[in-house]
């Protein structure tokens, strides 16, 4: 039990450190890709980390401020761990909208299901984001995400 728990660790450890080398040479819509697959992680750093390298220095047109947000998605995290519920997103589907030198927009749709104890929470949902990107420093980052 135990050498499977250190295995475990170590895949993930070596998972998430290649995916941020890789980062920086990510198109608008591998960035997305990887931010929404993130969240399946069920796990508050990993998004917090990702959020910390993903996302810009405005978000949604206002300062981000990096330590309230990574401290926001770990109570978020702890709260559904509280209340035992799980999120899953699948038909994830992202396209490439418009992109420039400076900025790209990129849609995604994915559907939502939410369990509670393993038990279906509610029903199955669709999911429709756009998100606008900007290039800084040779990499994409997430300036906004909006319901479409």
């Amino acid at each position: 039990m135990r050498k499977s728990i250190v295995l475990t660790v170590i895949a993930i450890l070596v998972f998430f450190s290649t995916f941020f080398i890789a980062c920086s040479n990510m198109t608008p819509v591998e960035t997305v890709d990887t931010y929404i697959k993130a969240w399946g992680s069920k796990n508050a750093n990993t998004v917090a980390g990702l959020e910390s390298e993903n996302l810009w220095e405005f978000y949604y047109g206002q300062p981000t401020d990096r330590e309230q947000r990574k401290e926001d998605v770990k109570n978020g995290f702890d709260m559904m761990r509280q209340q035992q519920t799980d999120t899953v997103r699948t038909n994830i589907e992202i396209e490439l909208i418009s992109q420039s030198d400076t900025s790209a927009v990129v849609q995604a749709s994915y559907t939502i299901q939410r369990y509670q104890n393993g038990a279906e929470l509610e029903s199955a949902f669709d999911v429709h984001k756009q998100y606008t990107l900007i290039m800084s420093n040779g990499k994409w980052l997430i300036s906004s995400t909006g319901s479409i």
